[in-house]
């Protein structure tokens, strides 16, 4: 698709130029055009000797040097090719990466067949004995608790009229009516 395109752009936007001699020179061996086109932040090391970065934690290797760099500037370098380097005064720190974004392994994802037999979870209660419980919304929930007693009932026993006080005797009569 690329050549095809690069032919079309040519033929609509192309223009001879003044001078056919090609004017562009060798680059240099000390210039560094992977350098030129790196994207550089700069990032404070904190007392863990962390840094965070695109969604990462680099960690720096414990060493002397790298001890002293707690609470100061340091370069984090991103080339073009996805290599990152992170250097402090011009000498590059070596590190570890912890990734914040966790991403699946093709290793981890589970074939058809067992797909089968992970897919309900409501068997999986089953087979574990719990109990299956019902799908609630939030606002169905917080209806149900605001219409829940406050406190557990308590069952009423039958008293004895004699051995009752007049108010108990009417809460018995008014749990009878129910």
């Amino acid at each position: 698709m690329l050549p095809a395109f690069m032919e079309d752009y040519n033929a609509r936007f192309a223009k001879e130029p003044r001078n056919a001699k090609d004017l562009h020179r060798p680059l240099a061996p000390d210039e560094n055009l992977d350098g030129a086109f790196a994207w550089r932040e700069e990032r404070t090391v904190s007392a863990s000797l962390t840094i965070q970065y695109a969604k990462m934690l680099f960690i720096l290797e414990q060493d002397e040097f790298s001890r002293s760099l707690v609470r100061k500037r340091v370069i984090v370098s991103d080339y073009p090719d996805g290599r990152v380097v992170i250097t402090h005064n011009g000498r590059p720190l070596p590190y570890s990466i912890f990734d914040k974004v966790r991403q699946v392994t093709q290793g981890a994802i589970v074939d058809n067949k067992q797909l089968s037999a992970l897919a309900d979870p409501r068997e999986l209660r089953i087979l574990s004995g719990r109990p299956t419980p019902l799908p609630v919304s939030n606002a169905a929930r917080n209806l149900l608790l605001r219409q829940a007693p406050r406190r557990p009932f308590r069952l009423l026993e039958a008293h004895e009229p004699s051995n009752c006080s007049a108010s108990e005797n009417q809460l018995a009569s008014n749990a009878n009516q129910y």
